[in-house]
């Protein structure tokens, strides 16, 4: 892998002195490896839990366990108790509850095997879903949101001929931030969008920035909306990198940045129309 990867760099800095249309378009190729194609499986586990878990008494829960950082333990702003701990038994799912009892904010992601893939081809890997419910983490304002990460592994396994080309493993982070801006209108559209909460992905094997893939909250969303959105994860051979995220569904739409964004662009008009299912909840991350 070490010696695709120098040959894939190598290739993006000549891509980027002649000017090239991947220079242009913002994109690194992967490296080229001819029309080489294979099939295999595909497997992915979350493997760790940074971030805000409780807030005074009040510990929240990570697959229905109470949460018990396996580290120091330090206080983020809004009064969060923030930690890390490893997460058991390498789950696809995890469901993060402010509190025993509570309905969960859910992120779980469908791994997707894949047939006579050829490198450097774009392909969906798998697919995201995140149900928005109750979590920790926001702050006033965007620049004081306490974020959650979840690291990841992401393992492909080969099978006939290439095999060895198709077996690879990567890691990442996926981050949760959850969103609750003061002063915005919550019956307008842009207000709506401003509080949704969002999920974006970082790994040292992407080829790109990823929009963020954000879902509408229960108390502030279009009408006729769900709670639940889903997100195509892209990605090429060459070793395996993470290309984008595509098709959102349901509640969930893209924007262009992982960043805060206080009022963000949606990709299409035709995504406005979908956002969570309403729980008439108190407001549930503002103490």
């Amino acid at each position: 892998m070490t010696n695709r990867k120098n040959s894939f760099l190598a290739a993006t800095l000549v891509a980027g002195l002649l000017g090239g249309a991947n220079e242009a378009a913002g994109f690194l190729a992967p490296p080229s490896i001819g029309q080489t194609s294979g099939s295999g499986t595909v497997a992915f586990e979350f493997t760790s839990f940074s971030g805000p878990f409780g807030f005074g008494s009040v510990v929240g829960t990570l697959n229905g366990a109470s949460i018990v950082p396996t580290g120091p333990t330090g206080l983020a702003p809004g009064g969060y108790t923030t930690g890390t701990s490893a997460i058991a038994g390498g789950p696809s799912s995890v469901a993060l509850a402010f509190a025993p009892g509570a309905v969960p904010t859910v992120i779980s992601f469908q791994p997707f095997n894949f047939t006579n893939q050829l490198v450097g081809s774009a392909f969906r890997i798998g697919q995201l879903t995140f149900t928005n419910e109750q979590w920790w983490g926001a702050g006033p304002t965007a620049a004081l949101n306490t974020p959650t990460v979840l690291g990841f592994t992401l393992r492909t396994t080969g099978t006939g001929g290439a095999a060895s080309l198709f077996t690879q493993t990567i890691s990442g982070q996926i981050t949760l931030t959850v969103n609750s801006p003061v002063g915005v209108d919550l019956t307008t559209l842009a207000g709506q969008q401003a509080e949704a909460d969002w999920i974006s992905l970082t790994s040292s094997a992407i080829l790109r920035p990823f929009p963020a893939f954000r879902v509408y909250e229960s108390f502030a969303k279009p009408a006729g909306a769900t709670n639940t959105g889903t997100v195509d994860l892209i990605a090429q051979f060459g070793s395996l990198y993470l290309d984008t995220f595509e098709n959102p569904t349901d509640g969930g739409f893209l924007t262009a940045s992982n960043g805060p964004l206080e009022v963000p662009e949606p990709v299409s008009l035709s995504l406005l129309g979908v956002g969570l299912l309403g729980l008439g909840l108190v407001r549930r991350r503002r103490s």
